[in-house]
């Protein structure tokens, strides 16, 4: 049977598919125990190109009587020494978890693909460290690099000046010698007008001689006293805190705008 390459594994439906990158192990009985079962790991190969690893193997119930392999090299071959019940235990195994316990032990056994090898822990902190001093010798000349060019960057600047100061003075002469004056600034473009300025509603009552408004009540309940008064009535204010809270009120509120405006003054001059 071909195996297709782009059909995705579906062990649900009977299409078992497992690509390897390691080795694949299957399981053999040992022949040479008598009182005891023992099974031997035998890794999958190709009997072409002897390929281990990067093998495709592929098994459809019902297609399939042997589990069918191919490997990087596209030599395709079935491989009768694999249990079928084997792979398709190992196949759910990958896809759905552990199905049946009862044959959970031939992962135990060694069956299936070689795990991968441990992370080497060493090699990475080495890799990083290296890494590491790399970047701080890096940064370091490059330091070193700056402070020593930056100098003469502006050493090289001041020479570049003075040297061109005469050529300069020598083309402003040759300029006015040609054109009898020398060479008039750009005009600055002008000034827009100042937008007329509106004067205040108190400079129209002044000039109209109008009285100013009258300064209304807060309280219109005791008229900003406090207390309300009637013929034989005389009780603290209840809509009000009375004139004295008022005051204290606006002598904070004018504190807090001065200490704002301070600090604000402050952080501009930092």
């Amino acid at each position: 049977m071909a195996l297709p390459p782009l059909r995705a594994p579906h062990p649900a439906s009977g299409y078992h598919r497992i690509d390897c990158e390691r080795r694949f192990f299957y399981l053999e009985q040992d022949p040479t125990t008598l009182l005891r079962v023992k099974w031997l790991k035998v890794a999958v190969t190709c009997p072409v190109c002897a390929a281990g690893t990067g093998l495709t193997l592929v098994l459809e119930q019902g297609a399939d009587d042997t589990v069918q392999v191919r490997c990087p090299a596209r030599h395709h071959w079935p491989e009768p020494a694999i249990d079928v019940a084997h792979f398709i235990t190992y196949s759910r195994l990958l896809h759905f978890g552990a199905l049946q316990p009862d044959l959970m032990w031939i992962a135990d056994a060694g069956f299936g693909e070689d795990p991968p090898p441990p992370i080497d822990n060493l090699e990475q902190i080495r890799q990083i460290a290296t890494w590491t001093a790399k970047r701080a010798v890096r940064k370091g000349r490059t330091k070193v690099k700056r402070a020593v060019r930056t100098p003469l960057r502006k050493a090289r600047r001041r020479a570049l000046r003075a040297a061109f100061t005469p050529v300069a003075a020598a083309l402003r002469a040759a300029w006015v010698l040609r054109t009898g004056a020398l060479p008039a600034a750009p005009a600055r473009p002008p000034r827009p007008p100042a937008a007329p300025k509106t004067p205040p509603l108190s400079a129209y009552r002044k000039a109209y001689r109008m009285p100013a408004p009258k300064k209304r009540f807060a309280c219109l309940v005791c008229e900003d006293t406090g207390w309300i008064t009637a013929p034989g009535v005389s009780i603290k204010c209840t809509e009000c805190e009375g004139p004295v809270a008022a005051a204290l009120k606006a002598a904070e509120r004018k504190a807090g705008r001065a200490r704002t405006a301070r600090a604000g003054g402050e952080r501009a001059r930092e």
